[in-house]
C-alpha cells in the first residue's frame, strides 16, 4: 500500500526517486518513503550518506525512511543539526549574492 496525501506529492517525489536510481526500493515494504516530502527525502538521504550507510539495502530502502519524525530526529540529531545549519548558511549566501 502506498501512503501519500496528494497526487502532487507523487509527481514531485517519484521523478527524484527514479533519477537517483531508487525505484527498486519501492518494491516491498518500504514504500513509506512516498509519504515524505521531497525535502524530507533529500535530508534523510544526506543523513544516511553522512553515516556511511547505503540508501538502498538488499530488502529495500534504508530503515531511516520508515522512521516517524520524532524517532528520526532523536536518533539522528547530530547529523540533522549539521545539515540544517549548512542549508541555512547557503540560503543566506544566496540572498547576499
Amino acid at each position: 500500500m502506498v501512503v501519500c496525501q496528494t497526487p502532487d506529492r507523487l509527481r514531485n517525489v517519484l521523478p527524484y526517486i527514479e533519477e537517483c536510481g531508487y525505484m527498486e526500493g519501492l518494491l516491498g515494504k518500504n514504500a513509506l518513503v512516498l509519504s515524505l516530502t521531497l525535502d524530507e527525502i533529500k535530508e534523510r538521504e544526506e543523513v544516511i550518506k553522512r553515516k556511511g550507510e547505503e540508501v538502498l539495502l538488499p530488502d529495500g530502502f534504508n530503515t531511516i525512511f520508515g522512521q516517524d519524525k520524532k524517532t528520526y530526529e532523536r536518533k539522528n540529531s547530530e547529523e540533522i543539526s549539521a545539515i540544517r545549519s549548512e542549508t541555512n548558511k547557503s540560503k543566506v549566501y544566496k540572498k547576499e549574492a
